[in-house]
Order: C-alpha cells, then structure tokens, then sequence
C-alpha cells in the first residue's frame, strides 16, 4: 500500500512511500504456509495463442481445447502428494473459466464450453485436495489499485 507524504521544496507534488514489510507472516500468509505443497493450474485463451500475456482482445473462438481432462490434473496433484490445486478462473484478460453469462468472453460462448471451474471442483472432491481459485483484476487496472485475489472457500 502506498501512502503520499508532501515534501519541500515542492508542497504541491506527492511523493508515495511504500509501507515496509512486517517480519511477520499475516493470516493469510501462514495459511498458506499451513498448505504447503500445491499446484496452481494456469490455463485459458492464452494457451491457445501462443501467448504468455493478453489484454481481452483475443478472440473466444480461439479458446477451442479438443478436451478438457481437469481428472489428470487433479490426479498428477494427488499423485505428487500435493495437498491442494488453485485454479487461475479469470485472469488479467478477463476470460472466464466457468459457465457464466455476465460477460461473453468465457468458455460459455467458445468451442469448448465445458466449465472448468466445475471440472476441477469435481476431481478435487474425488482426489481429496483443497480446491483454491484465483481472480484478476482487469488488465486496466492491475497496475493500479486492485490485486489479485486468491481463496480457498470450503474444502470440496
């Protein structure tokens, strides 16, 4: 977080000073500590395109995976003694990897319109692991004021 101080000789100009960083682990730092060995699953319109990052104007039609096995996923986690799988739902370019209808760039309206959060869910269950997702901000705004926000709801 960063707070603006005023300084001379220009009273007029902010300058921002960044908060220091607690020797401390917070909550949700020592909840991950707690989980210890996971796998993050990063996969979307991108993958399909040959590109790391994307702003939103990759097409949906070019999100087209021939199928979706989110069981070996979840299963190479289990295999590996993983405790749990954190899912990337939407990323900076704000496709979406579950069945919704708020906005048309998601799997909804692609080729392929198995929902993934879904899939993933249903495996975790299967297997065992916690099941954690993450949600980006849009990639007008990520260099600004929000930031990605990752949580384990319940155990599936």
């Amino acid at each position: 977080m960063f707070f603006q101080k005023k300084m001379a000789p220009y009273p007029s100009r902010t300058y921002p000073i960044m908060q220091q960083p607690s020797l401390q682990p917070n909550e949700g730092q020592l909840a991950q500590m707690q989980r210890r060995f996971g796998m993050f699953l990063h996969f979307g319109v991108n993958t399909f395109n040959n590109t790391e990052w994307s702003d939103g104007t990759l097409p949906v039609e070019s999100y087209c995976p021939s199928a979706i096995d989110a069981d070996s996923w979840v299963r190479t986690a289990y295999e590996a003694g993983m405790n749990y799988v954190v899912l990337i739902t939407k990323h900076h370019d704000g496709f979406c990897l579950w069945d919704t209808h708020t906005t048309t760039y998601s799997v909804n309206y692609s080729p392929n319109q198995t929902d993934v959060v879904r899939a993933v869910a249903d495996a975790c269950r299967k297997y065992g692991l916690r099941l954690g997702d993450v949600l980006f901000p849009p990639v007008d705004d990520c260099l600004n004021t929000l930031q990605p926000l990752m949580h384990f709801p319940h155990d599936v």
